[in-house]
């Protein structure tokens, strides 16, 4: 009785053996997709506040061919404490055992700060895994917002007419890079005068941090008063 409860044991022994060397063995021909390298990095720009570049690395580190859709999204908020919210999806056909693929797109926003991303891949849960903790990556990085540069640009004044009693009505029109499409103008009257000559000042009380200060000053060629 005794041995027959022991070759019991045994066998019991040996099946769970058995099976557990199965089930390792399914475990380790499933693949493992992961995100191996996440970077963000400013982009120069004269159009837009601040330009990012995001880009990203994936990677099936199993010994098994991952599903024929594989979908990687990244995300991005703002604060620590706010949830996250998709910004850009990517898709890829299968990825064989060691097989990988790189992303990468820039994104524009109108103001610096903190910003924070996280790129997931297989973010739909196509793929059945060897393991599904390391599906993420987080980065944290702060931006500068690139700062406006204002000149003024093409200062032309001509006199468009002179009254009977001498008075001249003089326009000014000028130009200032990046900001509008059309000309700002002002048209005054002078009289007594022989010559004159213009200067324009764009943010002369210096209210715009701007990339250059030296710049923000025109001269127009001189306008003489018509006989």
């Amino acid at each position: 009785m005794i041995h027959q409860k022991r070759g019991l044991v045994f066998a019991a022994a040996l099946g769970f053996l058995f099976l557990s060397t199965a089930v390792r063995v399914e475990a380790l021909t499933k693949p493992d997709l992961k995100v191996t390298e996440l970077t963000a990095e400013r982009q120069t720009t004269m159009t837009v506040p601040l330009r990012i570049k995001v880009a990203l690395r994936i990677l099936n580190s199993g010994t098994a061919t991952g599903s024929a859709h594989i979908e990687t999204r990244l995300y991005y908020k703002r604060h620590y404490g706010d949830a996250w919210l998709a910004l850009y999806d990517w898709s890829s056909g299968a990825l064989g055992a060691n097989g990988g693929a790189y992303y990468s797109r820039t994104f524009d926003f109108t103001e610096g700060g903190t910003y924070y991303f996280k790129a997931e891949v297989d973010a739909n849960n196509n793929v059945a895994e060897y393991s599904e903790g390391n599906n993420t990556k987080t980065l944290t990085k702060t931006f500068t917002a690139g700062t406006p540069d204002l000149t003024p640009l093409n200062l032309i004044a001509t006199i468009t007419s002179t009254s009977s009693s001498g008075t001249s009505y003089v326009k000014v029109e000028w130009d200032v890079k990046n900001f509008g499409d059309g000309k700002a103008s002002r048209s005054t009257p002078y009289t007594d005068f022989n010559t004159l000559r213009f200067k324009v000042i764009t943010d002369e009380t210096h209210l715009i941090q701007e990339r250059m200060e030296g710049n923000n000053t025109l001269h127009s060629n001189s306008v003489t008063k018509r006989p």
